[in-house]
């Protein structure tokens, strides 16, 4: 795809993706730990945690806020175009189950077109891990502070 500089960021040609959002979860023996990662084209960050034990009284969480720059979004924009995320299809799977679960979801709008993908993906997927390694590195990058 070409690359077009606007206002001395980067931008992709494509769609013009508004958010995007990683939520990795692992199911086992009656509990649940996951972790949310939700971009805005804004430069904000949202990065959540969320843990449930059958033995636990009730459940921790924690909420974290950041920013990054307009570059780190468009990367992470380009990436999710590069690797066909608006064609992937649902992958059906019984939540209940003890396993790996991995959610992407991504809002773009051009003009009055919304376009809102909510899949639970194939994490042996080539593309969806480069999706997902593209949103760790981005995040990794970010210094989150607890949210107030």
């Amino acid at each position: 795809m070409a690359a077009v500089v606007l206002n001395g960021c980067m931008r992709h040609a494509g769609r013009n993706v508004q958010q995007v959002m990683l939520i990795k979860a692992e199911k086992k023996d009656g509990g649940t730990h996951s972790r949310t990662i939700v971009f805005y084209r804004d430069g904000k960050a949202e990065r959540n945690s969320f843990i449930t034990d059958s033995s636990a009284a009730k459940p921790v969480s924690t909420e974290e806020r950041g920013t990054f720059s307009t570059d780190s979004f468009e990367r992470v924009a380009k990436t999710v175009e590069e690797n066909n995320f608006f064609s992937k299809k649902e992958k059906k799977s019984d939540l209940d189950a003890d396993g790996e679960f991995i959610n992407l979801a991504v809002s773009s709008k051009d003009g009055s077109n919304e376009i809102s993908n909510d899949i639970e993906v194939d994490p042996n997927d080539s593309q969806i891990q480069n999706i997902i390694s593209a949103i760790e590195k981005e995040a990794s990058q970010i210094n989150w502070q607890p949210a107030k």
